[in-house]
């Protein structure tokens, strides 16, 4: 596969997977809450708030941390995809003697 294709495909992994990774954080966050009854949050991403009788948590995304935190989360998604690929075409040279 030529490099731009390569980039481009960590590049769309990249995006893909960002919004993901950042959803499971917060479903993580909101069954912590329920489960512990307490109020947590994601720095900058979440607040969650325990509930009260049928309501077990309330949550929120924060606006400008959450685009925040999807934009680092995506950047560090690619920068290892980047580094797992140039890994892996180092290993395949042939060693010069």
């Amino acid at each position: 596969m030529s490099s731009a294709l390569r980039q481009l495909a960590l590049i769309l992994s990249a995006l893909l997977l960002a919004p993901i990774v950042c959803f499971l954080l917060f479903l993580g966050s909101i069954a912590l809450t329920v489960a512990t009854g307490t109020a947590v949050s994601v720095p900058g991403m979440t607040e969650n708030g325990s509930g009260v009788g049928a309501e077990l948590a309330s949550a929120q995304f924060v606006f400008p941390g959450s685009l925040i935190w999807l934009i680092a989360t995506a950047v560090i998604i690619y920068l290892v995809g980047l580094l797992i690929v140039r890994r892996s075409s180092r290993a395949s040279e042939p060693a010069l003697a």
